[in-house]
């Protein structure tokens, strides 16, 4: 079971499991999360992962700039994905 705050989760279950914290993700995660997301969509869009770049330093600054951390969504949905994502698509298309 996970939970990002077991402030909700009842003491009930509270007392069953044993919860071990983790630090949110914070911008020292970024080239290795950058990494795992870039393999996600070179996989889902049938290509193969050992191609995969990682992104430029310039890229990364952006996202840095971009985002306060915590949260993978901004990351993951963040216009780089997003332009990754329809090249690999126009290009699986061919």
């Amino acid at each position: 079971m996970t939970a990002n705050d077991v402030a909700g989760v009842p003491s009930v279950l509270r007392h069953r499991f044993r919860i071990i914290p983790f630090p949110a993700p914070g911008k020292r995660n970024l080239p290795e999360l950058t990494r795992q997301i870039m393999t996600r969509v070179y996989v889902e869009s049938g290509h193969d992962p050992r191609w995969v770049q990682p992104l430029e330093a310039v890229e990364i600054e952006a996202l840095e700039e971009n985002w306060p951390g915590g949260s993978l969504i901004p990351v993951s949905t963040a216009p780089i994905f997003y332009c990754l994502f329809a090249f690999l698509a126009s290009s699986h298309a061919r």
